[in-house]
């Protein structure tokens, strides 16, 4: 996780997510606010997937469109 500390790789993964996806904001505000909830579910992501790799969990997880948004969206 210490990657998605250096801003630098993290614009670069987000830059792609958006690409990928083909992701477009409304406003400058929305776009932070959607990198601050992509950071948060990559975070998670390698979180649990370091459970699986020891065996704690029978799946893997992975970013997917609904990456720039929290769970009550």
């Amino acid at each position: 996780m210490d990657v998605l500390k250096d801003k630098k790789y993290a614009n670069l993964i987000w830059r792609g997510y958006r690409k990928y996806y083909k992701k477009n904001y409304t406003s400058k505000v929305e776009e932070k606010e959607r990198f601050g909830k992509f950071i948060d579910n990559l975070k998670l992501i390698v979180q649990e997937n370091f459970r699986y790799d020891r065996g704690n969990k029978t799946f893997r997880m992975k970013i997917n469109e609904y990456g720039d948004m929290n769970i009550d969206e």
